[in-house]
């Protein structure tokens, strides 16, 4: 995605199965996001343990986050989440004299709707329009990152959420236990739309490397992997 189109921007969603890493991007991308972002991680899926598992993996094989780490800001989401709950808890977090912008990061906007008061697709609405209308009306300086499940036919179970995104992206499991494959489905304002490759998830590092340049570079450190 860096090398196609210079990142995430906007409202990214990315579209998974279960079990094909969809987390382990989430935590990646928002943790290289801090060199520009505020970030605010709501986790709706996975436990504290979960999340300290991957969070280490990532830090420790890229150092190179290291001095961002204070603008990474994680929440466990609980029951009856509104988008003015998460504000609340936004504005609280962040430093409203930063030059850095905001991203906001859901993982899985499938999960806090059912645990909301919502009915499923009316929460569905409501999360995807304050986040659409919030990264518009900003002009940029609210950013979000939504994470969804995918459904048989692999495509969004988030209703209006592809439509109204800026990116989507979706993974698909491959022909091994660790190897998936990526699709990046829409780019609103970059070329680059399309099928990067196959790639395996090397779990210690929290990272997706290229399948075509593991083969080529066996011995590859994981500062050069080529990321998704």
């Amino acid at each position: 995605v860096d090398e196609r189109c210079g990142g995430f921007y906007g409202l990214v969603t990315i579209g998974a199965q279960r079990g094909t890493g969809k987390t382990l991007l989430a935590i990646g991308s928002s943790l290289e996001a801090t060199a520009h972002f505020q970030v605010c991680h709501f986790a709706a899926e996975d436990d504290a343990d979960g999340l300290a598992c991957r969070f280490n993996n990532y830090v420790n094989s890229h150092k190179d986050i290291l001095p961002h780490l204070d603008d990474w800001h994680l929440f466990q989401t609980t029951r009856g989440q509104t988008p003015e709950s998460l504000l609340v808890e936004i504005e609280r977090a962040v430093d409203p004299d930063s030059p850095k912008p905001i991203l906001t990061v859901i993982d899985s906007v499938n999960s806090l709707v059912e645990m909301s008061n919502y009915s499923y697709f009316d929460g569905l609405t409501a999360f995807g329009l304050w986040a659409m209308l919030a990264r518009r009306i900003s002009r940029g300086q609210a950013a979000f990152l939504y994470v969804s499940e995918t459904n048989k036919s692999n495509s969004i179970k988030a209703e209006k959420l592809p439509y109204w995104s800026d990116q989507v992206l979706v993974i698909t499991r491959g022909d091994g236990a660790d190897i998936v494959e990526i699709e990046l489905q829409k780019s609103r304002r970059t070329p680059g739309v399309g099928h990067p490759g196959k790639f395996i998830r090397p779990w210690s590092q929290g990272e997706f490397m290229s399948e075509a340049l593991s083969y080529t570079h066996p011995t590859l450190p994981p500062t050069a992997s080529a990321e998704a």
